[in-house]
């Protein structure tokens, strides 16, 4: 079993607080080539980018710069007392405010780190063969959800996902008909209590509901529970 899970990225939750939060590290970086679970080593992992896989971090400066106006991104690495032991400190520069003192992590909001992490897990060129990602839209701005669903979309022609979620709006940017690689399936239970999964292809008659409503509407009309019979 090691070695399976080794060879998943697992993401429970997308946690601002600990992406922000600056942790200690060995003097061996490349330890921090990926992220952890919950984010929590955001900084260590994009200086280990910026000094070893400069492509991937300069698509991932590139992006935040077209969505957020984020001019630049940058990583210093600070020297503990042991001088074994570092911290990294991530600061970005705002285009309105180029030339002055950049913003720490500190001074984002919960939607713009959780964007940037997420973009850091989605935007490595080497991917782990399936990622699995808690709500990724949680504290995203309902603006930016079309351009993570293309994040997503675009990942996933690198590597396997499996994304849950209860936001209808972000569920519309999903179309297992017009996608052919999107599996979307819904989580209910059955007559005993069981937790069960159907898929949205196999479900009667929501094909013909999604020529005049998205997906999400359907799913918040109630429609979908109704046509759980599963062919």
């Amino acid at each position: 079993m090691p070695q399976v899970t080794s060879k998943i990225g697992r993401f429970s939750f997308i946690v601002p607080d600990e992406a922000r939060r600056l942790q200690v590290y060995w003097s061996n970086l490349s330890k921090h080539s990926r992220l952890g679970k919950d984010g929590g080593n955001l900084s260590n992992v994009l200086h280990y980018l910026r000094q070893e896989r400069k492509v991937d971090f300069n698509y991932i400066q590139e992006e935040m710069s077209k969505i957020l106006n984020l001019s630049d991104l940058y990583t210093r690495k600070e020297e503990m007392k042991d001088r074994h032991l570092y911290k990294v400190h991530l600061e970005v520069e705002e285009l309105p405010f180029a030339g002055l003192r950049p913003f720490s992590l500190d001074n984002l909001s919960d939607g713009t780190v959780g964007l940037l992490t997420l973009l850091t897990v989605l935007s490595e060129s080497n991917p782990v063969p399936l990622i699995c990602i808690e709500e990724p839209e949680r504290s995203i701005h309902p603006k930016m959800l079309s351009r993570l669903a293309y994040y997503l979309h675009e990942a996933a022609r690198h590597t396997q996902l499996i994304i849950t979620t209860h936001n209808a709006d972000f569920l519309d940017h999903f179309d297992p008909y017009q996608q052919e690689y999107v599996q979307v399936l819904v989580a209910y239970r059955d007559k005993e209590h069981a937790t069960q999964f159907a898929p949205i292809r196999n479900i009667r008659n929501v094909k013909a509901w999604l020529e005049d409503y998205m997906l999400g509407q359907v799913w918040t009309m109630g429609q979908i529970e109704e046509m759980l019979e599963v062919e």
